[in-house]
Formats: structure tokens, sequence, C-alpha cells
């Protein structure tokens, strides 16, 4: 399923896989971690930590929801078939 999905409100509205959804989350964590190894404030580097923590852990969210989904539709289908 694609869904459409606007980055910025200044940004055209496009189309993004699950998987391109997946990604994008787990960049946005890789970019808070390369900041967070630029910077020599220990405070600064504490709160990028913990944006790139939430990103990952979102991206993973993210992957167990469209998995149950995914599990329901299937156990569905079969439920329609045997009647």
């Amino acid at each position: 399923m694609t869904e459409k999905v606007t980055e910025h409100p200044r940004d055209p509205v496009v189309d993004l896989t699950a998987e391109t959804e997946h990604e994008k989350l787990r960049e946005a964590a890789a970019e808070f971690l390369d900041q967070a190894t630029k910077t020599n404030d220990p405070a600064v580097r504490a709160g990028l930590l913990a944006f790139a923590q939430k990103w990952l852990e979102l991206a993973d969210h993210n992957s167990w929801i469209r998995r149950f989904r995914a599990l329901v539709g299937e156990f569905n289908d079969e439920q329609m078939r045997k009647d």
C-alpha cells in the first residue's frame, strides 16, 4: 500500500512505500547521531542522542504496526474464504 506523505509544507506530495517511510525515519535518526558526534557540549549531545533514539523507536514501532496489520489482514482473508 502506498500512502501520500508531505514532508514539508513547501515540498510536493510524494508517494512513499512503507519501506521508504521506515528508511526515512532511520535516516533522521542517523542525522541526529551524526550531529551528536560533532558537538562538544554534553547537554546538546544528550539531547541529540535522545532524539535519535526516539526516531529509531518510531521506525521500529511503525514496522511492528505494519506487520500486525498484515497478519490481521491475512487472518481475515482466511476467515472469509472459509465461509
